[in-house]
């Protein structure tokens, strides 16, 4: 499913329109980046967005063999609640 289909689907069982679904949705989208620079968020039932930092590392390429260099990178995380993956598990 994509933004669109997430749309039609949350407009349909919400009786809401489309448009104000869609409003809803890309905001969502905007705020959860912008707010896991600052701290996580926890939305229970469902589970917590998160971030960490992968330090740097030396890696190497795999066709050559050379060593080279990984940066340090912050990287998001998402760690499903109970509930959540009770609902996965029960498909």
């Amino acid at each position: 499913m994509n933004k669109e289909g997430l749309v039609k689907a949350i407009a349909s069982d919400c009786g809401l329109c489309e448009k104000d679904v869609k409003k809803v949705v890309e905001s969502l989208m905007d705020v959860i980046p912008k707010t896991l620079l600052v701290e996580k968020i926890t939305i229970n039932g469902f589970g917590v967005f998160d971030h960490h930092e992968r330090g740097a590392r030396i890696g190497r390429n795999p066709q050559t063999g050379e060593p080279l260099n990984i940066p340090k990178k912050t990287v998001p995380t998402f760690t499903p609640a109970k509930a959540f993956k009770d609902i996965v598990n029960a498909l």
